[in-house]
């Protein structure tokens, strides 16, 4: 590997150790006039390898011609917003000699932003990514923007947070080209994919859930529509939307009263290993009044979360289908 290819990848692990993250780097195989290596990243709690493609100078157009990158790393010199957008839209995560960069992993999300060489840094992911933030962002698209839902105010009463809260996400995702000042949503598609990202990681903190089993429930089709304010997610969601598949497993989301009425209505008992799951709600009831399930977005995440390539393929057609 070339002497410029090293300092570029000698910037970026020293940009990435001081948000934390220690990373090594090996491979040199030569395709085309890219280069291929693997990068190794830790933190505490947790490790990941990627797959890494350096290309020292990358255009919207390049990336075009580009593969699906499938979780894969582009590392360059510098990456626009274009750029950054065409790289997005092929699936390729990026790493830039400024400090900008996106990399997901079981356990760690990492999203930087309008980093310019030697000069200031803006973490965009940070507010609307966070886990006071996810519930506000998960309005937000569920709303299709603060237009529809009112003042800010309003969004904070939806996401059950704080008035300060809901003004940090906005102002965030203003800053980051998501959402017009007229309150509309701007590449919406992206902040989806970026949302399901942040929630695999935090979901334990955002929507803490209990495990049961019921001597009165024998299926998943059972628990629906049982209780006002209980949404089915993931496979027992994706069959009662429509899709092809036969559900072994329930997941709801409910508030604190609705989770009394399930269990109940269920004769519930705790058990680890049982195939129900009850999930705290994140939102105010107003928010989906009348649907029987969570948003496509919020099932394309817990089916992705669930570890079975079955359920993973068709979290990944959700989402591409938008």
């Amino acid at each position: 590997m070339g002497n410029s290819e090293h300092t570029l990848m000698s910037v970026i692990t020293e940009r990435l150790r001081r948000e934390g993250l220690s990373c090594a780097w090996s491979g040199s195989a030569v395709e085309g006039r890219s280069r291929d290596a693997t990068l190794r990243v830790t933190w505490d709690g947790g490790d990941a390898r990627f797959d890494a493609a350096v290309q020292p100078t990358l255009s919207p157009g390049a990336v075009a011609l580009l593969p699906p990158g499938e979780g894969r790393v582009m590392v360059t010199n510098k990456v626009s917003a274009a750029t950054r957008e065409a790289l997005d839209d092929r699936g390729w995560y990026f790493l830039d000699r400024a400090g900008n960069g996106h990399l997901a992993a079981p356990g760690l999300i990492f999203r930087v932003e309008g980093q310019r060489a030697g000069g200031g840094t803006r973490l965009s992911a940070a507010a609307p990514f966070t886990a006071t933030g996810i519930p506000v962002t998960f309005t937000l698209l569920v709303r299709g923007g603060l237009r529809e839902i009112g003042t800010q105010r309003d969004l904070a009463d939806l996401a059950q947070v704080s008035l300060g809260t809901a003004n940090g996400v906005v102002r965030a995702l203003r800053d980051d080209g998501h959402l017009t000042t007229g309150g509309l949503l701007e590449r919406e598609d992206l902040l989806k994919q970026r949302w399901i990202d942040a929630y695999l990681i935090q979901q334990q903190k955002v929507a803490p859930g209990e495990k049961y089993s019921s001597p009165r429930w024998t299926v998943p089709d059972d628990a629906l529509d049982v209780v006002d304010g209980a949404y089915a997610g993931s496979e027992l969601a994706a069959a009662a939307t429509g899709r092809s598949i036969r559900p072994v497993t329930a997941l709801l989301y409910c508030d604190q009263r609705s989770r009394a009425d399930l269990i109940v209505a269920g004769r519930l008992r705790r058990d680890a290993t049982g195939w129900i799951e009850l999930r705290r709600s994140f939102w105010a009831d107003d928010l989906l009044r009348g649907q029987r399930s969570v948003p496509d977005f919020l099932i394309a995440a817990d089916l992705a979360a669930d570890g079975d390539p079955r359920l993973a393929d068709l979290a990944r057609q959700m989402t591409h289908a938008g």
